[in-house]
């Protein structure tokens, strides 16, 4: 945003108070003049001159007025015609025109010339010669007999209206500076409110659309709340919009694109809906519209597919060639909101429970969701005190060599000792666990507890046993992970040929370079490398030469559709061979009926976990496994 202007307050205020100050003394003296010319002609026994000097009075007083309100225009203007008409009357009841009386105009014209535009100057020197010219009309004329204290003779029109026109004109060029000065500080006092009114709208709006911002909304949406209380029957409701995968745009093309992409998107949602309508972007790639009001919760469900095919469109971005979607979340007003930050709250959440569906989706709030909400924000401070006190427990499952049927190896499974629900499972905690990064201290425990294990059974049952742990996502971005990994290793003495640790086909192929790094430097301390659920995400070829991969685990998925006539037995043996011809050993997870073992063992299958042999168990039970 453009600078602006600094403006001086005290300066403004120094330059009106010089221009008041200027027509103050003027007004003040001509009020004693008239003041002291009453007093006189009263002496004299002369009423009627005194009863229209009286009069002036309060035309003096009004343009003390104006000039107290800072109208000086319009006070100098006031009191010029005042002063000019009183000079006339003067002049026709008592002393004609002379070089006194002429002095007396120029002195008015002088008042008026200091803050009076040129054009309306002009006119009062014409309006002044005017009056000089009646006085001198009506003295030849004889409509009046002036008494004179200096005798005036015609000639006087001529030299009294050089003296007014050229004395007038000099003082203009004089005041030009003043009336400058006066010019200014309109200008700055413009400049000022400008400013201002510009502070106050950034105050409110966003900078890149130019949208109401949070504060603008919630002010909106409390106010439209207060409405509601007022007329319950009048139904209106808040939609929570984010754009899915706007960070892929950020990361990918920079943020000048995405930049666009938030302009155009703010631009498509205000086409959406109506002028009374308000479209808010609350920050990044959220945006919010507060919905005035709707006959039934169907209007509100077509706007929100409205905003879906606008969005949607390739047009947004003429540089690229990529449709936007959008999760949102509506609520819908009811009598139970009373605060602006609750419906937003509520709104917020159906966006999230429509992004959890995959995006592109709409999403109306309902009280399960709240409540799911809140078992969620317990979730986490549940982890949290978990890892704090440590309330984990390591099972392992026994993997099964085939054709010896002999345990060579076991895979860590974490458990959760919860202090009130029991043994919970992963699958009842990890997604919160990634969510929040507390799957990095947990994975650290299961790591260290794991190889401490290990290194125990090693030493007293089995010299060649060897244990595989998972890798989250999060753990594997993690840039100390191979500090870790290499420390524990240290610690415990273990070769690092007996840790297997275990990738899923999304986590490597999220960034192949970085995935093929990594690996590397986990394999050059001799970790072995395992491919976990393969089959099951991406199942993409190319990339299994780039890693340095010594193990294939078939997804379990392949294993328990494993009929006598399923085509999951062809796909099951391509794995099997395609590992094979890459020098890789091959796991097949989740076996649990003599059908299954006996199939994978006629495809040469070299090893096996599943609960046909056991189930996870605790590191006691599994002793006499050994």
């Amino acid at each position: 945003m453009a600078s602006t202007p600094e403006i001086d307050p005290l300066g403004i205020f120094r330059k009106n108070t010089r221009i008041a100050r200027i027509l103050y003394i003027f007004t003040l003296s001509i009020l004693g003049v008239l003041l002291a010319g009453i007093v006189i002609v009263l002496s004299n026994g002369d009423f009627l001159p005194a009863i229209f000097l009286a009069a002036s009075l309060p035309f003096i007083t009004a343009t003390l007025f104006l000039i107290h309100r800072q109208k000086f225009e319009s006070a100098a203007v006031f009191l010029s015609l005042v002063l000019l008409a009183l000079l006339t009357l003067v002049g026709t009841i008592g002393l004609g025109i002379h070089h006194i009386s002429s002095l007396g105009y120029t002195a008015t014209l002088i008042i008026a010339s200091l803050v009076i535009r040129r054009r309306t100057l002009i006119v009062l020197n014409l309006i002044a010669v005017l009056c000089i010219a009646w006085l001198v009309f009506g003295e030849i004329a004889g409509l009046y007999t002036p008494v004179h204290l200096v005798r005036s003779v015609p000639g006087d029109f001529f030299s009294a209206s050089l003296i007014v026109l050229l004395t007038s004109g000099m003082v203009r060029v004089l005041t030009n500076a003043v009336y400058a000065s006066n010019n200014e500080v309109q200008l700055e006092l413009s400049e000022r409110k400008r400013v201002e009114e510009r502070l106050a709208h950034d105050a409110m709006h966003d900078s890149l659309t130019g949208l109401p911002n949070r504060s603008l909304f919630h002010d909106r949406l409390r106010q439209r709340l207060e409405l509601a209380r007022r007329d319950p029957l009048s139904l209106f409701a808040v939609m929570f919009i984010d754009l899915d995968r706007f960070k892929v745009i950020n990361d990918s093309l920079g943020h000048q694109i995405g930049d666009k992409l938030l302009v155009a998107a703010a631009q498509r949602l205000q086409q959406c809906v109506r002028s009374e309508d308000t479209v808010s972007r609350l920050s990044g790639d959220e945006f919010a519209i507060l919905l005035h009001t709707f006959n039934d919760t169907s209007d509100v469900m077509h706007v929100a597919e409205r905003i879906q095919s606008a969005l949607a469109s390739t047009s947004m971005l003429p540089s690229i060639n990529r449709a936007t979607t959008a999760s949102i979340g509506i609520a819908v007003f009811k009598a139970e909101y009373t605060q602006a930050q609750e419906m937003l709250r509520d709104a917020d959440t159906a966006m999230y429970r429509a992004k959890a569906r995959g995006g592109g989706q709409n999403q109306i709030f309902d009280e399960t969701m709240y409540a799911n909400a809140l078992k969620l924000i317990q979730m986490e401070t549940d982890l949290k005190h978990a890892v704090e006190h440590a309330e984990w427990s390591v099972y392992y499952q026994p993997i099964i060599a085939i054709p010896e049927r002999k345990l060579v190896g076991v895979e860590a499974l974490l458990r959760w000792n919860h202090p009130e629900k029991g043994i919970c499972q992963p699958s009842e905690f990890i997604q919160v666990a990634e969510e929040t990064g507390l799957i990095v201290p947990i994975g650290d425990f299961v790591l260290r507890e794991a190889c401490w294990q290990l290194k125990a059974w090693r030493a007293t049952r089995n010299p060649d046993l060897w244990v595989s742990i998972n890798l989250s996502a999060r753990q594997f971005q993690d840039q100390l992970l191979l500090q870790r990994i290499s420390k524990i290793l240290e610690e415990t003495g273990l070769p690092g040929s007996c840790l297997h640790l275990e990738i899923t086909e999304s986590v490597a192929m999220k960034d192949l370079v970085y995935t093929a790094q990594v690996l590397h430097e986990i394999s050059a301390m001799g970790v072995q490398i395992s491919l976990d659920d393969f089959g099951n995400g991406y199942s993409s070829l190319g990339y299994l030469h780039r890693f340095p991969l010594k193990t294939l685990k078939i997804d379990r998925s392949f294993v328990s559709e494993n009929g006598p006539h399923s085509n999951h037995r062809a796909i099951t043996s391509a794995i099997i061979s395609l590992g094979h011809s890459l020098n890789m050993d091959v796991i097949a997870e989740g076996i649990e009926t003599e059908t299954q073992l006996a199939f994978l063992e006629s495809a040469a299958c070299d090893k096996i976990q599943g609960f046909f042999f056991s189930k996870p168990l605790p590191a006691g039970e599994v002793e006499h496994l050994l």
